[in-house]
């Protein structure tokens, strides 16, 4: 008996009783249907073995449960239970006639570009903090983890000052910004925090970087497209330490001198997608209007 996972958002109340319903109708089509909270998925949990996931949430769930997937090939089939959902692929309305062709593997898998965070030590801090300022050590479990299919985001973290942050490629220095922070994000996160900042928009199968300084001092350099093969390193210098945040949820403080190295990760996120490319990019558009 094949198995699909329903994953449902518990802080959103109409989340987890749809999702109650469609373990039910899944177990009437002869599937395995295993109920989790989106807090349930992680590491420990088993990510392969899956025929579907099929997630009640917004575009938030849909990030936290590719991380999950990220190394399972496994299909994401997103029911909107959120504002936009620009990810999602069918609405609640939907769910009861429109999920049996996901069911029966007639989709076509739309591949997504993720990114993978390392964080490199620098040299001696040319501000070292005051005893006590920071109080937050470098997180190396939460660094072994730092995949994204959005983006990853480097911040001024709590600080109210701008941040000092110099970015290169491949090694060779390309701007220094003093800014709220730089985001590096994929095709996918094009369409998020990176477009709000004035970054371009990608056609969500392009494999490519897009690097966006976050409001920075006087720059003419706000926002470049890279491709895939290059690793963009963001280096910081701040008297509070600065964070690094991977799609909004894993957050690793960076000291003085440190940096975050980005590059396209060998995993990837798949959808289970109906219809055509060009009505899923029609459809991306209106959201964004």
């Amino acid at each position: 008996m094949e198995r699909v996972a329903v994953v449902y958002q518990s802080l959103q109340p109409e989340a987890e009783p749809l999702a109650r319903r469609c373990v039910e109708y899944l177990d009437t089509r002869g599937f395995a249907a295993v109920l989790l909270s989106s807090w349930d998925v992680g590491p420990a949990l088993q990510a392969d073995g899956w025929r579907l996931v099929i997630t009640f949430g917004g575009d938030g769930t849909i990030l936290r449960v590719a991380r999950w997937l990220a190394r399972a090939a496994v299909p994401i089939v997103g029911v909107k239970m959120g504002r936009l959902g620009f990810l999602s692929e069918l609405q609640p309305a939907q769910l009861f006639h429109g999920l049996d062709p996901y069911l029966q593997g007639d989709y076509w898998l739309d591949v997504r570009t993720m990114l993978r965070a390392t964080t490199v030590d620098g040299p001696a801090p040319r501000h070292p903090l005051p005893t006590g300022a920071s109080g937050l050590p470098l997180d190396r479990t939460a660094a072994d983890e730092l995949l994204a299919l959005n983006d990853v985001v480097i911040s001024r973290g709590a600080a109210g000052r701008g941040l000092h942050a110099t970015v290169e490629v491949d090694g060779h220095e390309l701007a220094n910004y003093t800014a709220d922070g730089v985001i590096v994000a994929t095709a996918t996160g094009s369409t998020a925090y990176s477009f709000a900042a004035g970054g371009p928009l990608l056609a969500p199968e392009l494999p490519n970087l897009v690097v966006t300084a976050i409001c920075p001092h006087i720059h003419g350099l706000r926002s470049l497209v890279l491709p895939p093969d290059v690793a963009v390193t963001v280096r910081v210098s701040t008297l509070t330490p600065a964070m690094l945040v991977c799609d909004g949820h894993v957050e690793v403080p960076l000291q003085d001198g440190q940096a975050a190295t980005v590059r396209v990760a060998a995993e990837q996120t798949r959808f289970a997608r109906r219809g055509t490319r060009g009505a899923f990019y029609r459809s991306l558009i209106d959201k964004l209007r």
